[in-house]
């Protein structure tokens, strides 16, 4: 069954160079503006409180593809992050390539450690790893000083400059 879901504006800034699929984890982070109920797959129903949400996906085969499939209305409900979507406003995406399904997991377990984060649902995105959640809870607090905090939890992991994505490392490995 697939549902239409009118909440994407164009909000959501994505880079990521068409010409190369980049395969890794990603980070939405997304904004509740009021408390729901939200029925997530066969976790079933949670309430979740308004303010920023940080999720923590991983596409190892394609982030620009998957997150475009997470943002698109006109979609079958699969991911439990389709579900919260579709009450959720996605405000950025931040990938960080990466070859291996551990980065995904380094990145929830930093975000869970961001003072005040809190896990709203047990389960919710994890359940192909022994993370307690994927889904991070970060308050109704400022977006410019939540996205700051992400970013800086980021970096400290190694994530916003990996070297094997550097331009002259790409153009290295592909003429040689």
């Amino acid at each position: 069954m697939r549902k239409w879901n009118k909440r994407f504006n164009g909000k959501v800034d994505f880079a990521a160079d068409d010409s190369e699929r980049v395969r890794g984890a990603y980070c939405i982070v997304c904004k509740l503006g009021s408390n729901a109920n939200i029925e997530v797959g066969s976790l079933g129903r949670a309430r979740f409180s308004r303010g920023v949400y940080v999720y923590i996906g991983s596409a190892l085969q394609g982030i620009e593809q998957r997150v475009r499939r997470h943002r698109s209305g006109w979609k079958k409900l699969r991911w439990h992050i389709d579900y919260f979507l579709q009450k959720a406003e996605v405000m950025a995406v931040m990938s960080v390539p990466s070859r291996d399904k551990e980065t995904e997991c380094r990145l929830a377990e930093a975000m869970l450690g961001i003072a005040g984060a809190s896990m709203p649902m047990k389960g919710f995105g994890s359940s192909d790893c022994g993370c307690q959640s994927h889904l991070v809870y970060l308050g109704d607090e400022d977006l410019e000083q939540v996205m700051e905090t992400i970013v800086y939890r980021m970096s400290l992991l190694g994530c916003m400059y990996p070297e094997s994505t550097t331009p002259a490392k790409r153009r290295r490995t592909k003429w040689q």
